[in-house]
């Protein structure tokens, strides 16, 4: 009978033991650049010493009073990040040159021009909010300008 019990023991830790590792092994979220419909939310700016959102999209005009009302878009194929600022008529092209990947919770990219210098990072997460309700967020900073993207999670992987 204590063989029995041990024998059961024994499995149903190597069980919980396998499951537990294999869950350690999935990726909740897919928080890699690539793979996503990132929206334009807003622009972070450092004026006068103070942060402020200088620009944003038109669904957030009504949070932001003081932005200027703006279209940007970002697309990211084969290491290449592009942003496409719509209403200013320029076209920002950025090679992902490293990225780190933080245990299935964010990723950060440093962003290099076209010559290979260092441009910026861009960060990639899940955002949680208080009704429990979540977004990936696409921070992309070049300077002293902050922009941000979501999409909604839809589902994980």
């Amino acid at each position: 009978m204590k063989k029995t019990v041990t024998v059961i023991c024994l499995i149903l830790t190597l069980v919980v033991g396998a499951v537990a590792l294999s869950a350690c092994d999935k990726e909740e979220y897919n928080v890699r650049i690539e793979g996503h419909e990132w929206v334009f939310d807003n622009v972070l700016e450092n004026v006068g010493g103070e942060a402020a959102i200088t620009e944003c999209s038109e669904s957030n005009a009504e949070i932001y009073p003081e932005a200027k009302v703006v279209e940007i878009k970002v697309s990211v194929k084969s290491g290449t990040l592009t942003v496409e600022h719509v209403t200013a008529g320029t076209t920002s092209v950025y090679v992902l040159a490293e990225e780190e990947y933080i245990e299935g919770k964010s990723s950060i990219y440093i962003l290099e021009d076209e010559e290979g210098n260092e441009a910026g990072y861009a960060t990639i997460g899940v955002t949680s909010y208080h009704d429990g309700s979540e977004e990936y967020t696409l921070i992309i900073r070049t300077g002293d300008r902050y922009e941000y993207f979501s999409e909604e999670i839809t589902d994980k992987e």
